[in-house]
């Protein structure tokens, strides 16, 4: 590098006009529908089931002590549509209340533990005992 001094400018510094766009701007697309045509066919089936499921069911299913309003509102699916289980099998389904649903989806390992929610290849089976035998409580009062 030269020790010379600063390089002559082209232009002289100052305010001008604003700088000219020379990218067109992005055009504004069309926003994604929130579920396809398939989801929302199979949440026309899942909306009568879960009416019915909460009228049958009007206590939480899960009973987590210090967590459970009593009333259940939600329904969680024991084995995710995400490891390829059923929103509409009804023995995939629990109604439960919704500060015990935040608890079973916010804390995974804890709820497979306790026998609401399964992993992959799991089968759903039809029992309300507790998957941990020394947790000695049925988290599934029917």
């Amino acid at each position: 590098m030269k020790r010379g001094g600063s390089l002559p400018r082209r232009t002289a510094l100052g305010r001008g006009a604003p700088l000219a766009r020379t990218v067109e701007p992005p055009r504004q697309r069309a926003p994604l529908p929130a579920r396809s045509a398939r989801m929302r066919a199979l949440y026309v089936e899942r909306r009568p089931l879960v009416d019915a499921l909460l009228a049958e069911r009007p206590w939480c299913e899960a009973g987590i002590p210090g967590l459970c309003t009593g009333r259940s509102t939600d329904v969680h699916e024991l084995l995710s549509r995400g490891r390829s289980g059923s929103i509409t099998d009804v023995p995939n389904l629990l109604c439960l209340c919704r500060r015990c649903h935040e608890h079973v989806t916010g804390e995974p390992s804890w709820a497979e533990r306790h026998g609401l929610a399964l992993s992959t290849g799991q089968v759903v089976q039809v029992d309300t005992d507790c998957r941990d035998t020394a947790c000695g409580i049925d988290h599934r009062l029917p």
